[in-house]
């Protein structure tokens, strides 16, 4: 063999530097055209000595431009030399402020994406202090980030209505004016030490925001460490996550409650007890999925997918108590699936069905897991060091990071890497 038709890979001593240097992908959502993704790269700051994390875009098979009065069928010659003339690679970094960016969420229809971020807002007419992670939108055909939300604690966690017309967000309950003056006078004046030894534990506060710029709607409190959520697919109920305190060492305690947003009425959904995390709706809205350990006693038991039904009416004469020896109104259960610790999942375009990435000895392989209890592994090969499952509601597209030597083939008909 020549070492033309194998040319050497370059190659790099291992330093500390170089190991620093190396850029780590992250969170991925697809787009939901199925043809692009955001995803984020997180690179050091070798200036400023701090991590900083940007979102990022890639898109295969783009829609080729269509000149007024021609057809995707007719091409013309102009048209064919364009398209010779595109770049090879579509990944492009899409934000770049120096604070960074994290969460992207795609809005439903697929025109803006929303995601998390401490950026000030230069727009604002007044002082703008507030260092905390807020929601900016990016349309994206162009144009600048516009700042949506002001919560004075910062925003946790977010999602988009189904009509893309809102963004529902979760924020810790403001410390009243006169405390929170004082905290900050204190921090200013006294340099005090950041170091937090008592934390103080706020509860949770769900909101509305018009993407349009109306003023916040106030939805509710919950109660403290109630860290993620996920709205239901005709925006009418939210379920939300929580251990009741906020503090981490009641991590065995975790609970998922469900709000009706027309009544503002809570009731806690599973009998199951111990830890649970990740909840996703499914596309009908009659199931929540969502990862646990196996044996709710021991926390590093396998990681197992669980499914439950949600009712359609409460029992009668219920009463809802927020306390973790409270009883659930519905029974969990595991499907059918592989007997591997559970990495990610998401739920499929066809009904009744999940994807699932799932640890198969050094390697991560995807397997569909159905409602009817069965489950099939769909790898085309086994493929080591695979996170981030990501899939579209509508087409059957999904995608997932991969970390690989080897540069990636971009012409995979249902997955991207």
């Amino acid at each position: 063999m020549s070492d033309t038709a194998h040319p050497k890979q370059p190659t790099q001593r291992i330093t500390p530097r170089a190991l620093l240097e190396l850029k780590k992908l992250g969170e991925i959502q697809l787009h939901p055209d199925g043809r692009r993704v955001a995803f984020t790269v997180t690179e050091a700051d070798f200036e400023d000595s701090v991590w900083v994390t940007h979102i990022w875009l890639t898109e295969w098979n783009p829609p080729e431009p269509e000149a007024e009065g021609e057809t995707s069928e007719s091409a013309s010659p102009a048209s064919e030399e364009s398209k010779e003339a595109e770049p090879a690679d579509w990944t492009r970094q899409f934000t770049y402020s120096h604070e960074g960016e994290t969460s992207p969420r795609w809005s439903p229809n697929g025109e803006q994406l929303a995601f998390l971020s401490t950026r000030p807002d230069l727009t604002a007419t007044g002082d703008d202090d507030n260092t905390e992670a807020q929601v900016w939108t990016l349309p994206i055909d162009g144009g600048e980030a516009r700042k949506l939300t002001s919560a004075p604690e910062g925003v946790i966690d977010f999602a988009w209505t189904p009509d893309s017309e809102s963004i529902l967000y979760l924020t810790p309950e403001p410390r009243p004016r006169p405390v929170e003056s004082k905290r900050k006078e204190e921090r200013s004046t006294q340099h005090i030490d950041p170091t937090v030894e008592h934390e103080e534990f706020l509860r949770r506060q769900f909101w509305s925001i018009a993407v349009g710029g109306a003023k916040p709607k106030y939805l509710g409190a919950v109660l403290p460490g109630t860290e993620e959520f996920a709205l239901s697919p005709d925006g009418e109920r939210l379920a939300y996550i929580t251990n009741y305190t906020g503090d981490a060492n009641d991590y065995h305690a975790v609970d998922i409650y469900l709000r009706d947003l027309k009544t503002g009425g809570d009731f806690k959904l599973l009998k199951r007890h111990g830890i649970k995390f990740q909840a996703l709706w499914a596309h009908d809205g009659k199931h929540l999925a969502f990862r646990t350990p196996l044996e709710p006693k021991h926390t590093f038991s396998q990681e197992t997918l669980f499914v439950c039904e949600i009712p359609d009416a409460l029992p009668e004469g219920y009463k809802c108590l927020y306390n973790a020896e409270a009883e659930g109104i519905t029974e969990a259960y595991a499907p059918a699936q592989p007997d591997n610790d559970l990495l990610d999942y998401e739920w499929s375009a066809e009904e009744g069905k999940i994807l699932a990435l799932c640890a198969v000895g050094v390697d991560t392989e995807l397997f569909t897991i159905t409602l009817r209890g069965e489950y099939q592994h769909i790898d085309a090969e086994r493929c080591r060091d695979r996170s981030s499952l990501s899939a579209a509601r509508e087409g059957g597209a999904y995608a997932f990071l991969h970390e690989s030597s080897q540069r990636v083939r971009r012409d995979l008909p249902h997955s991207a890497s």
